[in-house]
């Protein structure tokens, strides 16, 4: 057998599965599991060297290289949903913190510039005459 064929499991060990499931009827043990959604068959084009490079990383890892790339393409999905919601989770921080701080700068502002419209009026000299 070459590497190309080489089993997931031992040769006797598969046999032993195959024939307990052609002698037993597993349906009681199918009630209680949970069904899983189906997967689907796609056609991807993929330049030689890549598809070479994967082939050979799946073969270091001991899988198929339908199984690994299948991995890869799962894990970059879920990866991109959890960067979502963590921007998400960001950007809804960010939010709450600029709410908390521009009424304070406005509040800020406006008691600044009360106090220095007081102090010019305070400080201006009276120019005009009184009569008497």
């Amino acid at each position: 057998m070459s590497d190309a064929e080489k089993l997931p499991r031992p040769a006797e060990e598969l046999e032993a599965l195959a024939s307990y499931y052609d002698e037993h009827d597993t349906a009681d043990e199918m009630e209680g599991g949970t069904w899983v959604e189906p997967m689907v068959t796609t056609s991807l084009r993929l330049p030689r060297e890549v598809f070479e490079r994967l082939k050979e990383d799946a073969r270091r890892e001991g899988k198929r290289h339908t199984a690994y790339i299948r991995e890869i393409l799962e894990r970059s999905v879920r990866d991109s949903a959890e960067e979502a919601d963590d921007l998400q989770q960001i950007n809804n921080k960010l939010d709450t913190l600029l709410e908390a701080v521009t009424p304070a700068r406005k509040t800020a502002s406006r008691a600044t510039t009360k106090k220095t419209a007081t102090r010019k009026r305070t400080a201006a000299p009276d120019n005009t005459k009184r009569s008497a």
